[in-house]
């Protein structure tokens, strides 16, 4: 019996390959065949309703489906900037799993996926509050060094040393 490439511990369907990396190969290569599987899906939805209801709130219910979805989520979006999520548990571990900037915890589920906005290139992993910061900073040095010089020197500063006597 043929084993399919992609995954070989599913059934073999056709050139290769499992039936889900088939479709998604065909639907790849053919925008026809695409389109006509959404409208058949679309329909299908429509004459059951209440069976996709039903469907949907059990698999809300089930423990396991936040995390799954949880995963898939941040599995993309790490993706997106070319990396995976073996690669996010290094770059924590050189972090020391935390922020990269202020050494504190995330404080949410994942840490935010710093990067450059001009070339992709992801830099670090940052809590929330310091991947607004920078973000509000103007996410470059040159607005870093001004906070910094205001910090330095704040104008209230000067007020009050030049009503001093």
């Amino acid at each position: 019996m043929k084993k399919p490439y992609c995954h070989p511990e599913l059934p073999y369907y056709a050139k290769g390959m499992c039936r889900n990396c088939y479709e998604k190969d065909l639907r790849k290569r053919n925008p026809i065949f695409a389109q006509k599987q959404k409208e058949n899906c679309s329909e299908w939805v429509k004459k059951h309703k209440r069976w996709k209801a039903l469907d949907d709130s059990n698999y809300q219910l089930r423990p396991d489906s936040k995390e799954r979805k949880s995963l898939r989520k941040r599995g993309t979006t790490l993706a997106s900037f070319g990396l995976t999520l073996d690669d996010e548990t290094k770059l924590l571990e050189i972090q020391n799993f935390k922020c990269a900037i202020c050494g504190g915890e995330s404080g949410a589920r994942w840490y935010h996926l710093d990067h450059d906005h001009e070339t992709n290139e992801p830099r670090g992993l940052l809590c929330s509050k310091c991947n607004k910061g920078i973000g509000l900073l103007g996410d470059c040095l040159e607005g870093i060094e001004r906070a910094l010089k205001y910090l330095q020197n704040p104008p209230f500063k000067i007020l009050k040393q030049n009503k001093s006597p």
